[in-house]
């Protein structure tokens, strides 16, 4: 791990602004935010103190993380312009950065995790982490304190750092960190690395909710329908890019999901244009060919395919029909029948057909279940699952799952006519 200090002078980067500031100013505190449901354009009225100095105001949305213009009124009163927010979790917390210190905003619902309350946060809302260590992979923002540590904290576009507090692994956009702040290795590697701006103090604004994002109007009415996707463009990508995603029935499209597989499951925020065509906000810190699942209230829409198309390899194992293909980054193995186990180590995709079984596999994999088909208990962490109503999944993954494994029950899973590639590279 690796230690970050200072000079007596302060640092800050706020967002890419290199500030050197000798004197600390009063810590900007939120105490109210109206309107509590807005879109992109409308102006909210936020109350609190200490405005005088704010340098930048943020919205976090799970992985998205949006600036916001402002305008400062007084020391106690900001008017801001709600940014266009492709919605994915429904809500934004708010941020303000100081001259030298930054809050973040949280509802009376945020949560403290320490030593005595288990390894695993899963709550939808911000989470205080004072002692003991935490695989954080929700879409929560961790702030953390003295002496906590998240081994693992994927699900948010933002962390802070408190000093003395660790973050091993990140996969987000931008870390505040104070000074004594610990990083693990892992985030010193990463070929896009998050952005690191050091404060003198991190606080937190308490009992003020997240805003909810409005659900725009759209040109037709609900289908009642599972997605379907035809296209994706451009095929290739990086963090942060839009995407388009073209099909039907995306109008009323609930959540998107980029299925890492070394990772599981990533929220992504989206934002549909009519119900043939969803953009789409590639998440930050995703890699390589990502596998993309589509829902809504009806079913799931996937860019894989329901057979293997050429070329593909079939194989006979315990009596089963199992054909696999190859697709440039990730495995995908079609179990057609019969009962198989994985046929080597590594993260790849399983499309289980009604009257099939897998046993076994390694961690890493994701599962796509038809009615009718079935998975055993026995498989790696990291894992993500989607099955139909009447596929048969451990019952552990559903009413108790392990710490980093996701698991959806849909309605319907629909297959892509043909593969659909996205490809994500990075900025050097």
């Amino acid at each position: 791990m690796t230690r970050i200090d200072s000079r007596p002078k302060l640092m800050i980067v706020p967002l890419g602004l290199l500030l050197l500031v000798q004197a600390a100013t009063a810590a900007p505190v939120v105490t109210s935010i109206t309107p509590e449901e807005v879109q992109s354009g409308d102006v909210l009225e936020v109350k609190g103190s200490g405005f005088k100095g704010t340098r930048e105001v943020l919205f976090v949305s799970g992985v998205a993380v949006k600036q916001a213009k402002f305008k400062v009124i007084a020391d106690d009163h900001l008017e801001i312009v709600f940014p266009e927010f492709y919605r994915g979790t429904g809500s934004a917390s708010i941020v303000v950065v100081g001259m030298d210190s930054v809050t973040v905003a949280m509802s009376n619902k945020m949560k403290t995790v320490d030593v005595n309350s288990g390894s695993r946060v899963s709550a939808p809302f911000v989470n205080v982490l004072k002692d003991g260590i935490v695989h954080h992979d929700s879409g929560a923002i961790a702030v953390i304190q003295d002496g906590g540590l998240v081994a693992k904290s994927h699900g948010s576009g933002v962390c802070f750092v408190k000093s003395n507090g660790t973050l091993a692994e990140f996969g987000g956009a931008i870390i505040f960190h104070e000074q004594g702040a610990i990083f693990g290795p892992k985030l010193q590697s990463m070929k896009t690395p998050p952005k690191l701006i050091a404060v003198h103090e991190i606080t937190i604004s308490p009992n003020v909710d997240p805003v909810r994002i409005k659900t725009p109007d759209l040109p037709r009415p609900f289908t009642r329908q599972p997605p379907v996707l035809a296209a994706i463009t451009p095929a290739m990508a990086i963090p942060g890019d839009i995407v388009v995603l073209s099909g039907r029935n995306l109008g009323h499209v609930n959540k998107v999901l980029f299925v890492d597989l070394a990772r599981g499951a990533v929220e992504a925020g989206f934002k549909p244009v009519h119900d043939d065509v969803l953009r789409v906000e590639v998440p930050q810190g995703v890699t390589r060919r990502q596998l993309i699942v589509v829902m809504n209230p009806m079913g799931i829409a996937v860019n894989i395919t329901e057979n293997p198309p050429p070329p593909f390899q079939t194989l006979d194992r315990q009596a089963a029909h199992q054909e696999m293909f190859n697709s440039a980054t990730f495995m995908v193995e079609y179990v057609r029948a019969g009962q198989i186990e994985s046929s080597g180590g590594g993260s790849r995709i399983f499309v289980i057909a009604k009257g099939g079984t897998v046993t076994r596999a390694g961690g890493g994999c994701c599962f796509f279940v038809r009615n009718g088909g079935r998975l055993s208990s026995e498989f790696g962490g990291g894992c993500t699952i989607f099955h139909e109503p009447g596929a048969v999944v451990p019952t552990a993954a559903v009413k108790n799952p392990p710490a980093g494994l996701m698991n959806f029950e849909v309605v319907k899973i629909i297959y892509s006519e043909h593969p659909l590639h996205l490809d994500i590279g990075h900025r050097f």
